[in-house]
């Protein structure tokens, strides 16, 4: 059920007034308006009143009540991403992890990493990475922040992720003094599910909204999305790519009403040895967004570039040459925008 909009019942009772206007103008032509008819109007605008706070106020039970739904949600669809995947082994490494206060993320200097995509934005790499800086890397999920380790919580799969190496990299190019990862990913989803209205679309906003109400909205996203669509039936393919230049305008807004959060989207439509190749409408949206959005959308690395034989598994996803590659990229990427400390 929708909550009552605050905005919707100011509209209903100006309506309510101009109805009662018109009545008195009718009256008015008619006969004087008598004093009674001055009480009844007074009597229905005090209905009006009474009506509108009490829609205001269920309104705001209503909003509390969706706020626990929405929590709810979250934290199942979040259980489902454990790591590793669909087992409570995930849930048990996280609780063991050594906790970080989430507010050190608040500080200059530190970079909060949203990460958005399908399996090469999870951890479906070819091996792990160490944390070589402790507490300064730390992963945020469940609204706790904890001294991250491979795998990272929020995304599923049981490998490695381009994200530990990364992290590692930044800190010691003296890119930033922290960095907070916020994985959000899940293998083989396509942009449907991501779009306004899908599932992630709402996890993706129930996350940002709970880093803004915690003070530490993301400074950086990262899209990593489109081998999903691939296929020539999928409907992201359609019209030139426009539908998925849509989708991804409409997570770019999301993340926009939350934050002023740099996006990068990493142009990536294809798995490597698949004989249709790269999807040239999703890398027409995925390059197009960047332009439309000068100065908040910003180029990550070519994933569909890295394709080389020893760069990828069997699989669409990347080997550990392949991740080393992907990382460099991401780093070069971010450094455009970012640069090092003097």
């Amino acid at each position: 059920m929708a909550p009552f909009d605050r905005y919707d019942v100011v509209r209903s009772s100006i309506v309510l007034v101009g109805l009662l206007v018109v009545w008195i103008g009718a009256r008015a032509v008619t006969s004087e308006t008598t004093l009674r008819d001055l009480r009844d109007i007074s009597a229905a605008l005090a209905d009006v009143r009474a009506q509108q706070a009490r829609l205001a106020q269920a309104s705001d039970q209503q909003q509390a009540l969706l706020l626990k739904l929405e929590a709810l949600q979250s934290d199942r669809l979040l259980s489902d991403m454990r790591t590793p995947a669909y087992s409570a082994e995930g849930a048990a490494l996280f609780a063991k992890a050594m906790k970080v206060d989430c507010r050190t993320f608040a500080q200059p200097r530190s970079a909060v990493i949203l990460i958005l995509g399908q399996s090469n934005a999870g951890n479906y790499g070819e091996g792990r990475s160490p944390n070589n800086h402790g507490a300064d890397v730390a992963n945020y999920f469940g609204q706790q922040c904890a001294v991250a380790a491979e795998p990272l919580m929020g995304s599923d799969g049981n490998g490695g992720s381009p994200w530990m190496a990364l992290a590692n990299t930044t800190l010691e190019a003296k890119v930033f003094d922290r960095v907070l990862l916020v994985p959000l990913t899940l293998g083989g989803t396509g942009m449907t599910r991501w779009n306004a209205g899908g599932d992630l679309y709402m996890l993706a906003e129930s996350t940002l909204r709970r880093l803004a109400r915690s003070g530490i909205p993301p400074t950086h996203v990262f899209w990593v999305q489109g081998e999903a669509e691939r296929f020539d039936g999928s409907r992201y393919r359609r019209n030139g790519g426009a539908d998925y230049f849509d989708g991804l305008q409409a997570i770019v807004n999301l993340v926009r009403r939350y934050s002023q959060a740099k996006v990068f989207v990493s142009p990536t439509s294809s798995c490597r040895g698949e004989e249709r190749g790269p999807a040239p409408e999703i890398r027409w949206a995925q390059t197009e967004i960047v332009r439309e959005n000068s100065g908040v959308v910003f180029s990550g690395p070519d994933l569909d570039a890295i394709d080389l034989p020893e760069q990828r598994t069997a699989t669409c996803h990347l080997s550990e040459a392949g991740m080393k590659a992907f990382v460099s990229g991401w780093h070069a990427a971010i450094q455009t925008v970012e640069p090092a400390a003097k």
